[in-house]
């Protein structure tokens, strides 16, 4: 059974042309009701943030027709000077190739607006349920658009219908059609006869395909299991089932899906069609390759593949299932490429074909080959998708020609519809006889489109393969495989230790192995080339990219010449790049997590992808990924590139593929000149101009340059340039409703193993041009020379030099870039003279790093007592003081007293203290009554001491004290009343008397100390002793100051 609803993608991604507008319009006034409106911007293009701010406008954005025009619904329209807004198209009518619209009781598809918000959807429910059409109650908003399968009513006529809002177009229900060794030799090398890949080890071994046909001959030799009974593979009584059950342990049979149909009997509509096709595209003689022989009888290009296949033709005709139950089936199981030789007879875009490019968006390890029928002209749908591969047929001889009855492009959008070119003429494969167990191998020849496409997608299976072992890839690290590992057991050739040098390998998406198609292509020949216009374009309606030939890609047999000298690296002249190329996943784990209760394309909206995994780039409006290569002498230079589209009628991706020239000159995918090339322009060329370089629909793209053209080129700069990629609500997000992708890029002529214009270090000086290779110099490279630049010359790099402009070298231990200042003292030491031991910022030091010398002051006696003099009432002395630096001093003179049982001793017993004053004069006076000790020092010379100290607290000062001792020498004479004895008559004056009862009165208070001292000491001592806290003096660093040393008091 169909589902009542199938969801097509309809994201917004830029490109001129992408939908034709239908020529029926609303009426301005409609714009005063809800309904859908276009919206043009004034300036720029939709990006994500005008898109979501439409919200604030009253707008619910729908779709994106082109970088300025976006579809949307309103409920009260809100003007804004951003944009100016008009009717949107009504909805169309995509008919049959009959052309006829709908009559009552037929059955059509209605499909609606994506992102349609609920409360239009219901307007739109009442509006068709009054004419008779019922839809369902509920409806969730999705970038899908719904599709309802419902029965034409006999009160609606086909116009009023095209006017509802909501509605997106209408498309009629048809019957689907099929479409109907020496092709494989064809495909191989463009020859009638020989096997180079085969012989090779280069059959499609490890490579899951996919079908969906008829059904299935199981019991052929073509896919059974075992060859005879008791034989390997067989099971059941004495071995007598020869099929097998169809899973891992089969030899063909991945999987055999019936549930729609089981078996391909003559009950059935065209029920040889779906084993033909199958053997086209896998067959693998059972005897063969049991036996290990040539395979032979039917034998497909890429037998070594394994088969998902699935039946969607019952008793009752052709009955498909929604397209991503398909596709997701054989993804599951790892299949990449799927084949389709069926249709309806209509040229219209449809739901069907919409299933096919969302699939493909949002699953992108996805190529459906698609029959496009065998009209004669225009191509049927599915093959009108924007990502699928429409396979046209060539006729079974070396001499190229198109098939008369291929049907060809354009499509409706204007694309070129076909992608190639397969023999598919007298095709000889699998012959279903209708029997479960005769196990029959016949053969039988049938020519059409359909004898074509699974011929196509085995050319593809063999790329993959190629990918996967690691034959084809960029410049990557490569290992030795022995080519007697490889080759198959029915060759004849002695590899011996032989080898190939090989990559790692990974699965190849969608684009990528449309891009290695591209490049496995011959064109036709002149008078048949373009259907005998001639073209010169890398691609036509007619021919697409050419007759699928993998020699153009490999050149197999060189190949096994260079095997004969011992080791080869394959295909060294093909560089590929996939962005969608997983890490450390595989596609089929990837699309397996994604899996829930939903039908297959809900599930992928329900758990979007943001490229993560991948090795990208996935890009953005405005972005350019950029490669340069060395292009090899004598080779042409081809490159192709291919991405994804949202369904009809959003815009395609505006990518862009570009190659620039170490000469200048630029060349731009779709442009050629009259010889087949693309078209050289100037550097100075606007490569943004979309008058001189128009958006295109197309999906896959191509530059081609000869090796003429290419004399004395050093390289070739290839760029892929985001023009345009209108974002979706998930904002980073990958596919469906994302706001990036990506890209896959294929190139011929080059040298692949090359590191010359890779950037190893990330600075963006290619290795051939970096004299640092190892050192990431950007935003350090001034000169690109891609070494950190060091602009001072000091030997150290400018991203570590703290003074860039400063040569520090020889002063600089630190290795900062700047001249140290060891000494701390604001000097550098380039001119610094002094070492500054203690810098102070009270001190400072002058240019020349250091600090004024401290002189030390200097005394001069300017009177002082006589030599012998007897000092028995005044003693006067004056000296002055030279301070030369002005800093201050301090300065004084004590009376010493010599003792001469020492060298040198004395005492002081007296002294005077002065500060320096401005006249620098200083007198100091003593009195002998007042200033002479109270022993008697009658008999001992004495001599003046006068000193002096600066003052100056600098670090560098010389504080030490200046002594200058009066070579005189003098004694004291006591005048007292002690001094007379009785009858000495002597005279005692006043002052006299007070001097010596001062002396009684001293020695009597000492007497008295002395005997409480003794007092007190012998107290204590009868007394325990305690310890009691001595304060230290100073406060010591990181210790409290209230903490002492416990001492004993005594």
């Amino acid at each position: 059974m169909r589902r009542a609803i199938v969801m097509v993608l309809l994201l917004f991604l830029p490109a001129a042309n992408a939908y034709v507008a239908p020529e029926m319009f609303l009426d301005e006034s409609s714009l005063e009701s809800p309904g859908e409106v276009l919206l043009t911007l004034q300036e720029g293009v939709w990006t994500y943030e005008a898109w979501s701010s439409l919200v604030e406008d009253g707008v619910i954005p729908l779709r994106v027709l082109s970088p300025t025009e976006l579809v949307g619904w309103h409920d009260g329209w809100i003007e804004s000077p951003a944009y100016t807004a008009s009717p949107s198209p009504d909805a169309v009518w995509k008919a049959g190739l009959d052309g006829r619209a709908p009559e009552v009781g037929d059955f059509v598809r209605l499909l609606l607006e994506p992102r349609l918000p609920a409360h239009a959807y219901d307007g739109l429910r009442t509006q068709l349920s009054a004419a008779g059409i019922v839809l369902p109650n509920q409806h969730t908003p999705s970038p899908l658009a719904p599709s309802y399968l419902v029965e034409w009513p006999g009160n609606l006529f086909l116009a009023d219908a095209l006017e509802f809002e909501g509605l997106l177009w209408i498309e009629p229900v048809l019957e689907t059609q099929a479409r109907n060794a020496q092709s494989s030799s064809l495909m191989q090398s463009g020859l009638i006869s020989g096997h180079a890949a085969w012989s090779l080890g280069l059959n499609g071994d490890g490579v899951v395909v996919g079908a969906a046909d008829s059904g299935l001959d199981a019991d052929h030799a073509c896919f059974r299991n075992a060859s005879v009974a008791g034989a390997i593979g067989s099971s059941g009584e004495n071995g007598s089932e020869l099929v097998g059950e169809d899973g891992p342990d089969h030899r063909k049979m991945l999987v055999l899906n019936t549930t729609i149909d089981d078996g391909d009997t003559q009950g059935h509509t065209d029920y040889r069609h779906g084993t033909h096709v199958a053997g086209t595209l896998s067959c693998y003689n059972v005897d063969s390759e049991r036996q290990g022989t040539f395979p032979d009888n039917g034998s497909a290009l890429a037998h070594g593949t394994r088969l998902v296949m699935q039946d969607i033709v019952s008793s009752e005709g052709w009955v498909p299932p929604n397209v991503d139950s398909l596709l997701v089936e054989a993804g599951l199981h790892g299949a990449v490429i799927h084949s389709n030789s069926w249709g309806d007879d209509t040229t219209a875009y449809t739901a069907r074909t919409s299933d096919f490019d969302a699939w493909a968006l949002a699953m992108p390890w996805s190529l459906s080959f698609i029959a496009p029928g065998n009209t004669g002209s225009d191509l049927l749908e599915p093959a009108n998708g924007r990502n699928v591969a429409a396979i046209g047929a060539s006729v079974k001889s070396a001499d190229m020609e198109r098939w008369s009855g291929s049907s060809i492009g354009p499509t409706e959008a204007g694309t070129n519809g076909i992608f190639a070119l397969a023999v598919g003429t007298s095709i000889q494969s699998a012959r279903a006889d209708g029997i479960a167990d005769s196990y029959n191998n016949g053969l039988r020849t049938s020519s059409g489109t359909s004898m074509a496409t699974p011929g196509a997608a085995g050319v593809a299976a063999l790329i993959q393969q190629m990918v996967e072992q690691g034959w084809i890839s960029g410049n990557e690290v490569r290992a030795n495989t022995f080519m007697s590992d490889i080759a198959p057991t029915w060759s004849l050739e002695d590899y011996g230790n032989a080898s190939l040098l090989l990559a790692e390998g990974f699965t190849p998406s969608g684009p990528m192995l449309r891009a290695l198609l591209a490049l496995s292509t011959t064109h036709l020949p002149d008078g048949t080339r373009d259907g005998g216009m001639d073209s010169r374009d890398l691609q036509n309606v007619h021919d697409g990219w050419g007759q699928l030939n993998l020699s153009e890609l490999i050149d197999f047999d060189l190949i096994a010449a260079e095997l004969a000298e011992g080791s080869v690296s394959p295909a060294s002249d093909v560089w590929i790049h996939d962005a969608y190329r997983l890490g450390n996943d595989t596609p089929a784990h990837w699309l397996e997590q994604r899996q829930g209760g939903l039908e297959a394309l809900e599930n992928l909206i329900e758990n979007p992808w943001n490229g993560s995994g991948a090795a990208g780039p996935f890009m953005q409006t405005g972005d350019v990924w950029v490669q340069k290569f060395t292009p090899i002498d004598g080779e042409n230079f081809d490159a192709r590139m291919a991405h994804l589209a949202a369904p009809e009628p959003t815009a395609v991706n505006d990518l862009q593929l570009v190659a620039r020239l170490s000469d200048g000159r630029v060349a731009v995918d779709g442009m050629f000149d009259s010889n087949g090339d693309s078209i050289l322009y100037y550097s100075s060329v606007d490569l943004d101009n979309s008058t001189s370089f128009p958006a295109t629909n197309e999906t896959t793209h191509g530059l081609r340059l000869s090796a003429d053209a290419l004399t004395e080129i050093d390289w070739i700069e290839v760029e892929v340039r985001a023009r345009y990629v209108v974002p979706g609500n998930i904002q980073g997000g990958v596919g469906l409703d994302g706001t990036h992708t990506g890209f896959s890029l294929a190139i011929k002529g080059v040298e692949r193993d090359t590191d010359d214009w890779d950037d190893n270090d990330g600075d963006g000086v290619a290795n051939l041009d970096d004299a640092c290779p190892n050192q990431n110099a950007f935003g350090w490279d001034l000169d690109n020379d891609g070494c950190l630049d060091d602009t001072d010359q000091d030997d150290v790099a400018d991203n570590l030099d703290q003074c860039p402009e400063e040569n520090a070298l020889g002063w600089d231990v630190d290795a900062d870039g700047c001249i140290d200042d060891s000494d701390d003292d604001g000097v550098l030491d380039s001119i610094d003279l002094c070492q500054t031991i203690a810098p102070s910022a009270l001190w400072p030091v002058d240019g020349d790093g250091c600090r004024p010398v401290d002189v030390r002051p200097e005394i001069t006696i300017e009177e002082a007592p006589t030599d012998a003099f007897v000092w028995n009432e005044r003693l006067v002395l004056r000296w002055s003081v030279t301070d030369e630096d002005g800093d201050g001093y301090q300065t004084g003179a004590d009376v010493f007293v010599i003792d001469n049982r020492s060298d040198g001793g004395g005492y002081i017993i007296a002294s005077c203290q002065a500060a320096s004053n401005a006249t620098a004069s200083f007198e100091c006076e003593w009195d002998a009554k007042q200033d002479l000790p109270v022993w008697n020092i009658d008999e001992a010379w004495m001599r003046l001491d006068i000193h002096v100290q600066s003052t100056n607290a600098s670090p560098e000062a010389d504080n030490s004290r200046v002594v200058l001792q009066s070579e005189e020498r003098f004694k004291g004479e006591y005048l007292t009343e002690f001094d007379a004895g009785q009858g000495d008559n002597l005279a005692v004056s006043e002052g006299e008397k007070i001097s010596s009862l001062r002396t009684i009165f001293w020695g009597i208070l000492c007497l008295v100390g002395a005997c409480l001292f003794v007092y007190r000491l012998g107290q204590q001592s009868t007394l325990p002793k305690e310890a009691v806290a001595v304060p230290v003096p100073f406060a010591q660093q990181d210790q409290p100051s209230g903490l002492g040393h416990d001492v004993e008091n005594e």
